[in-house]
């Protein structure tokens, strides 16, 4: 009886124990998790969870694969368990990571085969990709966050040239087999666009004559019919794939081994594709997320770029969060770009709420030599306005008070930059403290007429209406006039005074002529001239010879 009481003691430790790993045993894996693909080819790969016997409500992890052979395209949320995500599924080629955190909401998830994310992928070159998931958690939905993760698959995919590889040449004692090359299509890795290739080929000793055949097998033996030994010859591509270049050489003693060459013609662009958007926060939302996937038959995507309002266009993955800080109108144009560099656009317009622009209301416009240009306007108080003229800024200012109704707070900018005679249109966009964009305020224009004097070809100053040009001018005459008046006047004045001292001289003359006096007479009237004389002198000059004496 003891021992039976054991035994069912025993068994229901071991039930127990098995229904608590079996709870417990969560797994992630990759589905599918090996493949073979040919160079060019597109993969995709779902990460999956299987939450075992319990339910589950987040999920973290790190897929790394090998970039030197896999290009990852696009990662996408599309039909994921998860509805929220702490990190977003998203990839680097640069590191050959895909990282994620998300989680779903009561009661969880409890399947055996959830897809959390799909990974698209583009075999670049020949060798075993192998992919690893590590970092990984799964919790299960018990209001604790127990980690009930027992596993975290793998995967490992061939990846193989386009077509059979072609066979080595067979060594031929005494004919050495012409080596080929293309200087249309120089790597036989690469694809291009081109439809017509020209190919070359080396000329051995004792080289008579070549037979080649172009075709899409990769072991093909030409005949035996010799061609012209001419080292290069113009093949027309009939459709888009992988052909071969076949050719071997004739010697007086036989034939050479065969020699191929691969060329890979893909002139097509990728199929046509669409952008999703989802917006969490309506269609407004300054965040929405991308997500996009494109097809091409031929050689496959290997990238995506993205413009955004015609801006130069960069790199990026799918799925794309932006980050739109302006608000207003915008168009987003995605490229997908194929191993032979052909391309499809597909674009989507954006609207985002707007942050309420500010109003310029006053310009003054530039009218005289060295004057400034000074913008007014309104705005919400620590709002900082960006100025632009004819699209391009011309400076900033922080608007601090408040006095006008409605919470809007008046600012002025004036700049120092000089314009060229012409018609100019003026706008500005406000910032708020937090980052948030406006659209640009209504423009204004005004227009600056004229001369514009230049240095070295930059404008130094401008004189921009006729009328102000006109009152320089007459001012300039008009002092030139007064300054030769006064000149005349002095003159008239000097003269006269030149005149007054001869008269005396003329008349002391007289009277010395007539009275004939004596010496002491004419002693008595020198000193009494002298006297005169030097009360009649400037002061200045008395001082002078005071100072002198």
């Amino acid at each position: 009886m003891k021992r039976l009481v054991v035994m069912v003691g025993i068994a229901l430790a071991i039930g127990l124990w098995a229904w608590a790993t079996e709870a417990r045993a969560a797994t992630l894996f990759l589905s599918p998790s090996s493949k073979t693909v040919t160079v060019g080819d597109s993969l995709s790969l779902s990460l999956k969870v299987n939450a075992g016997a319990s339910a589950i409500n987040a999920a973290e992890a790190t897929v790394s694969f090998p970039a030197n052979l896999l290009q990852l395209t696009s990662v996408s949320q599309r039909g994921s368990i998860f509805t929220f995500w702490a990190v977003e599924p998203s990839g680097s080629n640069a590191s050959g990571t895909v990282r994620f955190s998300g989680g779903l909401p009561n009661p969880g998830y409890s399947g055996l085969s959830g897809t959390i994310a799909v990974m698209n992928f583009s075999a670049k070159t020949t060798g075993t990709a192998k992919l690893t998931i590590s970092g990984a958690q799964v919790l299960a939905n018990d209001g604790k966050g127990t980690n009930v993760l027992t596993s975290a698959g793998s995967g490992s995919f061939e990846i193989k040239r386009a077509g059979e590889s072609p066979p080595p040449p067979p060594a031929v004692p005494g004919r050495p087999t012409p080596g080929l090359s293309s200087r249309s299509h120089p790597d036989s890795n690469a694809w291009y666009r081109e439809a017509t290739a020209v190919v070359s080929w080396t000329k051995p000793a004792g080289l008579e004559a070549v037979s080649f055949e172009l075709n899409q097998r990769a072991d093909t033996v030409p005949d035996d019919t010799p061609e012209a030994n001419t080292g290069q010859v113009e093949l027309k591509l009939a459709a888009e794939g992988v052909w071969y270049v076949h050719l071997k050489g004739r010697y007086s003693s036989g034939w050479s081994g065969v020699g191929h060459y691969r060329i890979q013609f893909d002139a097509t662009a990728p199929e046509a594709f669409a952008i999703d958007v989802t917006r969490d926060r309506g269609a407004t939302d300054p965040s929405p997320q991308l997500t996009f996937t494109a097809h091409d038959a031929t050689s496959g995507i290997v990238r995506y770029t993205l413009s955004l309002d015609g801006a130069e266009a960069y790199e990026v993955g799918s799925p794309l969060t932006l980050q739109l800080e302006r608000a207003g109108s915008h168009r987003v144009a995605i490229t997908a770009i194929d191993q032979a560099g052909n391309t499809r656009e597909a674009t989507v317009d954006l609207a985002v709420e707007g942050y309420a622009p500010p109003t310029v209301t006053n310009i003054t416009t530039p009218i005289i030599l060295l004057d400034a240009l000074t913008v007014r306007g309104l705005a919400q108080p620590g709002d900082t306005v960006t100025v632009f003229v004819n699209e391009q800024e011309v400076g900033k200012v922080i608007v601090v008070t408040t006095i006008q109704p409605g919470g809007r707070a008046p600012w002025i900018l004036t700049t120092d930059k000089l314009f060229r005679p012409g018609r100019y249109r003026v706008t500005a966009t406000a910032t708020s403290a937090d980052g948030h964009v406006s659209v640009p305020a209504d423009a204004v224009e005004f227009s600056v007429t004229g001369k514009a004097f230049l240095l070295n070809g930059r404008v130094v100053a401008t004189v921009s209406a006729l009328p102000v040009i006109t009152a320089l001018a007459a001012a300039v005459l008009v002092a030139i006039i007064g300054l030769v008046v006064f000149l005349l006047v002095r003159l008239q004045l000097i003269r006269h005074k030149e005149l007054e001292v001869e008269d005396e001289l003329e008349t002391l003359r007289t009277r010395v002529h007539r009275s004939r006096p004596t010496g002491e007479q004419i002693e008595a009237t020198i000193e009494k001239i002298e006297r005169d004389l030097l009360r009649r002198k400037p002061k200045r000059s008395s001082r002078k010879g005071t100072a002198a004496n």
